[in-house]
């Protein structure tokens, strides 16, 4: 009945945590914090990447800084006052704005990268990835969440980030950590894909923002895809400008290789999608949440010392090969997805679904109708599937009337 992908609050391995103290203890704290505060904001609030036909021009020359542009924290401060988004611009990644980031934005993109790559270990058990391919590896939150996930030994593991201090930065964290020997047993790192070679799952998380164009984002994705034998995962920030970006590569894809009138064509969306029509929350948007350990600047601002969390709001997209298909263990393939928080009422909760239909419905469950379910389906988080078997497709206007009566005997 209930599949639960949401994971209550993900926090860093206890060893990366470590490791991160370490490096940024020997760094100045103030500048670290202000150009992670700075950066982190940003890369939320920035708008996506022109088409070339847009007229934007980019600032795209090699000394550009956004961590010197005063402009932009012009901008940013208006944002804060009235949501005004920011222009996009390339950002050259410099050991300073690697820091930045780790202190800034590690915790949730692990979070987020750790909650997908789990929900494929927890609906596909027998597969384990052997070649990882990470493209956009930034400070390596991907190369700790698979390990946490799959574990390291045996596996091939390739970082491809255009900035060198990036990939120097996520080495430098590996080497703190005095990882054992045998931590993935071939490890590379290169500043561009490669032009051949096929992996079991390609990883490209939040960074596709970081391109020039949108043109420059199909091609990459479409090279991603092509590199992909079993998985293609892509996860972006939780915003019109992150759901756009897998929106249109989602249209792409089942354009190309998708015939739904076709039995035998293979549909290659896994997740988070319970269908291949059009998506219903095209002009809304279509995100997630997930609780994560507060990242190192928040945890010293003392207005958040309250709280032992804060909530990663992301969007994401995987694909699948034919090659996968044996290798589910779904007996029930029609399910739906919630795509907001499940209310809980006295005898009975109200979710909102994206159904295989390709339509989102408000469903209503109550302790009458969809007992013994009603138990999981009230432990149900933002994102858990909900498999749609009897007797759950039920007419919601009987339901209304139980909820009536029960409303009376209270």
């Amino acid at each position: 009945m209930l599949f639960k992908v949401y994971q209550k609050t993900v926090t860093l391995p206890s060893l990366l945590s470590a490791t991160v103290h370490k490096v940024l203890a020997g760094e100045d704290k103030s500048m670290v914090m202000a150009d992670g505060s700075l950066l982190a904001s940003y890369l939320l609030k920035r708008q996506s990447p022109p088409s070339t036909n847009s007229g934007i021009r980019l600032k795209h020359s090699l000394d550009y800084d956004i961590l010197k542009d005063e402009d932009l924290r012009a901008k940013l401060f208006r944002q804060r006052l009235n949501k005004q988004l920011v222009d996009h611009n390339i950002i050259v990644y410099k050991r300073r704005h690697g820091l930045g980031y780790l202190a800034s934005r590690l915790t949730g993109t692990y979070g987020s990268t750790y909650r997908v790559l789990k929900e494929i270990s927890l609906r596909v058990p027998k597969f384990k990835p052997k070649t990882i391919l990470d493209f956009g590896s930034g400070v390596g939150s991907t190369y700790w969440a698979v390990d946490s996930v799959w574990g390291h030994e045996d596996k091939m593991f390739h970082s491809v980030d255009m900035s060198s201090s990036m990939l120097e930065l996520a080495a430098r964290l590996r080497e703190v950590a005095d990882l054992p020997l045998d931590s993935f047993s071939d490890l590379r790192e290169t500043r561009f894909l490669p032009g051949l070679g096929h992996y079991d799952m390609v990883v490209a998380a939040y960074s596709l923002s970081d391109l020039s164009s949108l043109d420059m984002v199909r091609k990459t994705l479409n090279t991603l895809w092509q590199q992909t034998k079993n998985f293609l995962v892509i996860i972006e920030n939780g915003t019109m400008a992150g759901h756009s970006i897998l929106s249109q590569f989602r249209n792409d894809t089942l354009e190309s290789d998708y015939d739904q009138d076709n039995s035998d064509s293979h549909n290659p969306i896994f997740a988070p999608c319970p269908h291949a029509f059009t998506c219903p929350l095209i002009s809304e948007g279509c995100y997630f949440k997930q609780r994560t350990e507060l990242s190192f600047i928040q945890n010293r601002d003392s207005v958040l010392k309250s709280n032992s969390y804060f909530t990663e709001k992301f969007s994401y997209l995987v694909l699948a090969k034919p090659v996968v298909i044996p290798l589910l263990e779904e007996v029930d393939p029609y399910f739906g997805r919630l795509i907001g928080p499940t209310l809980k009422r006295r005898r009975h909760v109200i979710t909102q679904l994206c159904a295989p239909d390709g339509r989102t419905e408000r469903k209503t469950f109550t302790k009458g109708k969809h007992s013994p379910f009603y138990k999981d389906i009230r432990r149900s988080d933002w994102g858990d599937i909900i498999k749609l078997t009897p007797p759950v497709q039920e007419v919601q206007e009987d339901i209304q009337e139980d909820i009536q009566d029960e409303i009376e005997l209270e």
